[in-house]
C-alpha cells in the first residue's frame, strides 16, 4: 500500500483533538488527599478530585504530574513516589475532543496539610466519606477500586451526556 493512501486515512484523526492529562491521588493510612475545586474554576467547579492538569506538549506524564503537584500543592515529591494505577479515556465527540488521563497514586508517610488556594480546598477523606462527595463518576470508581485493591491498574472508558450526566463508565481492572 502506498504511503499517501495510508496517510489520507488519518484525516479524521487529525481533525480530532486529544488532550493528555494527569491526576494524582495522595494516600496516607487509608485516606486520600483530595481537592474540592473552587466554584470559580472553568472545568468541574465544586467537584472533588485529585491534583493534576494537562500535559504540556513534549512533556512526559511523569514530568507533568511532578510539575502539577508542585504548582497546586507546593510539595516537592520525588518522581519515584508517583505510581501509575490507571488510564482514563473520556470522549467529548460533540466538541471533537478526547481526554486521555493517566492516574497516579503517591503514598505519603504523614497527612500533609495544604493551604486553600485559587484551585480550591484540600482535605483528607476516608473511603466512606468519598462515597458521599460530589465527584465525577470515573474518579469515584477509581478511588473505590484502589482502596479495595491497592496495587490495581484500571483502564477506564467514561462517556458523559451533553448535560454532564454519566452515559457510560466501564473499567477493566488488572491486579
Amino acid at each position: 500500500m502506498e504511503y499517501n493512501l495510508v496517510m489520507s486515512d488519518l484525516k479524521k484523526y487529525r481533525e480530532h483533538e486529544t488532550i493528555l492529562a494527569v491526576v494524582v491521588f495522595f494516600r496516607c493510612r487509608g485516606k486520600f488527599l483530595l481537592l474540592k475545586r473552587s466554584p470559580k474554576k472553568k472545568v468541574d467547579a465544586n467537584t472533588v478530585n485529585g491534583v493534576g492538569g494537562k500535559v504540556e506538549p513534549g512533556e512526559s506524564f511523569l514530568d507533568a504530574i511532578v510539575r502539577e503537584t508542585k504548582e497546586e500543592t507546593g510539595l516537592d515529591i520525588s518522581p519515584k513516589k508517583f505510581v501509575p494505577h490507571g488510564l482514563v479515556q473520556v470522549p467529548d465527540l460533540n466538541n471533537n475532543v478526547e481526554w486521555v488521563i493517566m492516574e497516579f497514586v503517591a503514598d505519603l508517610k504523614k497527612e500533609v496539610q495544604i493551604p486553600e488556594s485559587e484551585d480550591g480546598q484540600f482535605t483528607w477523606y476516608s473511603p466512606e466519606e468519598i462515597k458521599k462527595l460530589p465527584m465525577l463518576a470515573d474518579v469515584k470508581q477509581f478511588l473505590q477500586t484502589i482502596h479495595k485493591t491497592p496495587k490495581a491498574f484500571a483502564l477506564t472508558f467514561c462517556a458523559y451526556r451533553q448535560d454532564g450526566e454519566v452515559k457510560n463508565v466501564s473499567s477493566t481492572v488488572f491486579s
